[in-house]
């Protein structure tokens, strides 16, 4: 895992007394190494992986730069803490939220795995992402009134659907922002 700042050399903590427990980190997602999931996985599904998705999550969200003190990960999401449905089990284990002036590396989205943790960004930051959400309110155009007093990403889904005449599905969270379902 490598990380980018925005103006070191150090070790990510690994958790407690195990191997790391991550076989991916795409974008802004960590997967744990689960028995469930993989044949070699590391750790039995349930109560074993709960601990170690939660210490892993808890250490992301302690490391620090180094160089400036700061942290890296404002916050890191367990998924079955922020998402609901019938497809959570597809999701990262962990979701990522960059704390402002950091982000993942370039090369770890296509599979490279850098040989430091942290890296100077020397590229343009645009329509970056990776921020927690908190930091990223989002914005919304429209060509009619909102009758929703606070859409959220997930009502994007729900009034295309609206739009288009076509039923959300009862599984679907969120609702149209123009018929104020939110």
């Amino acid at each position: 895992m490598s990380f980018r700042r925005k103006s070191w050399n150090g070790d990510f903590p690994a958790p407690t007394g195990r191997r790391p427990g991550l076989t991916g980190l795409a974008s802004t997602g960590c997967t744990s190494t689960s028995a469930a999931a993989e044949a070699a996985g590391i750790v039995a599904a349930g109560g074993e992986k709960e601990a170690l998705v939660r210490e892993i999550a808890a250490n992301l969200e302690a490391f620090k730069d180094p160089q400036t003190g700061d942290r890296v990960i404002q916050k890191a999401y367990v998924a079955k803490d922020v998402y609901s449905g019938a497809h959570v089990d597809a999701a990262p284990d962990i979701v990522l939220g960059f704390a402002p002036g950091y982000r993942i590396s370039w090369k770890s989205p296509v599979g490279q795995i850098p040989a430091q943790i942290m890296e100077t960004n020397t590229a343009k930051w645009s329509g970056d992402h990776m921020g927690a959400a908190e930091n990223l309110p989002g914005i919304v155009l429209t060509n009619g009134p909102l009758k929703a007093e606070s859409p959220a990403l997930y009502d994007v889904t729900a009034t295309i659907l609206d739009v288009f005449g076509v039923d959300k599905p009862k599984d679907y969270v969120g609702g149209s922002i123009f018929r104020g379902e939110t």
